[in-house]
């Protein structure tokens, strides 16, 4: 979970996962909730409507909301560690940090030769992902 620290100097930092009731949470739409709803369940919470949420509809507009101070991200590792580095994003609840546990999709048009460059890639990134991010997924 990252915020700017713009946005924790005005809003605080949320010490557990009760205190997110009194945050701004960037999510990617009203429905597709799975992250936050996976994270607030450890401490047996819900995802109400009437939290204070916004929409920002995929991992990298919630990475430049979060930069632009308008909330909370729940994103993986992979995405935000630059910002972090960085020091345009914070991490916050080091504590609720896990494994991701969702599928990840590659998308490609279909053609004969990229079968051949379809293993090649998958295995790649595999690899990439294992090595660089192994704490950030878990793989099958």
């Amino acid at each position: 979970m990252v915020a700017s620290a713009a946005y924790l100097a005005a809003y605080g930092v949320p010490e557990n996962l009760t205190d997110l009731a009194q945050h701004i949470l960037l999510i990617r739409s009203e429905q597709l909730t799975m992250s936050w709803n996976q994270l607030l369940a450890e401490a047996q919470l819900v995802l109400p409507s009437t939290w204070q949420n916004q929409v920002l509809g995929n991992s990298f507009a919630l990475e430049q909301g979060a930069k632009a101070g308008l909330g909370l991200a729940l994103l993986v590792d992979f995405v935000v560690v630059g910002a972090v580095q960085r020091g345009e994003l914070q991490t916050v609840l080091q504590a609720w940090t896990a494994p991701l546990h969702t599928d990840f999709y590659l998308s490609y048009v279909p053609a004969p030769q990229w079968q051949v460059v379809h293993k090649l890639l998958l295995k790649a990134l595999q690899t990439v992902l294992q090595v660089q991010f192994s704490t950030a997924f878990v793989m099958n």
